[in-house]
């Protein structure tokens, strides 16, 4: 069963490893690696989210401020592949 929970630190350290495969194009296009990525969304978002499906993260979630307009948010999500079976 699927829920949404807070984020601790070390689901990055749990999911940095096995994002799907058009997370890895999109963070490559931005030229940012998967263990930063995760860290600045999680530092950014108030709060960050944490996706967990039979008790393993499957995906993080949150709203991070714009930088050159903080009262715009902006969404983001990175998962694996066990998100799909959700």
């Amino acid at each position: 069963m699927a829920h949404v929970r807070v984020s601790k630190r070390g689901d990055i350290d749990t999911l940095h490893t096995c994002l799907r495969a058009a997370d890895m194009k999109e963070l490559e296009a931005h030229s940012a690696d998967p263990k930063t990525a995760l860290v600045l969304g999680f530092q950014a978002s108030k709060p960050c989210y944490t996706i967990e499906h039979n008790g393993e993260v499957v995906g993080m979630f949150g709203v991070s401020p714009h930088p050159d307009d903080p009262s715009i948010g902006q969404v983001w999500l990175l998962g694996s592949d066990d998100i799909k079976r959700i």
